[in-house]
């Protein structure tokens, strides 16, 4: 029990212990009440002349306690933030910044870019939007659905000019809640490599799209993981044939004359396998015999274990060089009943 105060006269002595009880009892109860735990001897302090009671030392040291453990809930998850390789930020539900990590931190001071804590992510939008930038509109409509809860999450790939080049950002946005607020965690991942060279694939099938024209080809593209063809608009012209296309490797060999068929299936199915880096060769169409076509091709995507994802080329009608050898043989013939 906590010491009483050593009193003259009997009156103040009970008068003290009242005070006492009063005061512990009620404080007890109210620190309780609102989670700082019961009043006990360790954490009271004592007015000795009167016995008032002043709860001060236990609820300090407690304040201090809970005081502790958010900072280290904040800097767990500011760790955990600055652990993701992209630029991450947290947003309440007004759209204003709430954090951000190290990797946003460095994007902002290298690129002069990336507004920070406190500033209005959705403000920066509906600006961007005001000036016609149609990316940054669209984006504006998606977030605001996120905030307004019409959605949990969504990714765009967005323009991120900046003073030095021109970039690409994929965002990806994900709604989540925080002890009963709403909070948007948004990820900026730079993707101006794989755009760069989704651009570049782009130009060189648009050029042999255009030279497959220039020189009665038809482009086409087989896709070995899906076992799925496509050819382009000529195929009707330089085949001949009404017919749709072949969407798959077995219909690709079909079109091929009886008497080719299994080479041809042979050479494109090493390609395939990576163990023919492109083809090249010379085969008659089911049919009549007559019409030969060249087929060219090359492997444009790899799988991690060096066989063919992707293959790419063009098929062209050459019957004329056929028929030139036709000729040739034939006259051959002749010569040598000639000589019998």
């Amino acid at each position: 029990d906590a010491p009483m105060p050593e009193l003259d006269a009997a009156a103040d002595w009970l008068a003290a212990r009242g005070e006492y009880a009063r005061h512990t009892a009620a404080a007890s109860v109210a620190c309780y009440d609102v989670g700082l735990g019961d009043r006990h001897s360790g954490n009271i302090l004592l007015v000795l002349r009167t016995a008032r009671v002043v709860h001060l030392a236990g609820s300090l040291d407690e304040r201090q306690r809970a005081a502790d453990a958010l900072a280290a809930a904040h800097r767990f998850a500011q760790s955990t933030l600055d652990a993701f390789p992209a630029q991450v930020c947290v947003l309440d539900a007004a759209g204003t910044i709430l954090s951000v990590n190290r990797a946003w931190r460095a994007f902002g001071a290298s690129h002069g870019a990336l507004v920070g804590e406190g500033a209005s992510y959705v403000a920066e939008c509906e600006r961007a939007a005001a000036r016609g930038d149609l990316h940054a509109a669209r984006f504006h409509t998606e977030l605001r659905a996120l905030l307004d809860g019409r959605q949990r999450e969504f990714t765009l790939e967005v323009p991120a000019p900046t003073p030095a080049e021109q970039r690409w950002t994929a965002v990806h946005a994900t709604r989540f809640d925080d002890d009963g607020q709403v909070r948007v965690l948004l990820a900026h991942s730079d993707v101006t490599e794989q755009h760069r060279a989704d651009e570049k694939t782009r130009v060189a099938e648009e050029r042999l799209r255009l030279a497959a024209t220039a020189a009665r080809q038809v482009e086409w593209d087989y896709d070995a993981q899906a076992n799925q063809a496509t050819f382009g608009e000529r195929w009707g012209e330089i085949t001949g044939r009404d017919a749709p296309p072949p969407r798959t490797l077995e219909g690709i060999a079909a079109l091929f004359s009886a008497t080719d068929r299994e080479q041809v299936l042979a050479r494109i199915k090493d390609c395939i396998r990576g163990r023919a880096e492109r083809l090249e060769f010379d085969a008659r169409l089911e049919g009549d015999g007559r019409r030969w076509v060249r087929v060219s091709g090359a492997i444009t995507a790899r799988r991690a274990d060096g066989a063919a994802a992707r293959i790419s080329g063009t098929l062209g009608n050459v019957d004329a060089v056929p028929s030139r050898q036709d000729q040739l043989i034939a006259a051959s013939r002749l010569a040598s009943v000639g000589t019998l």
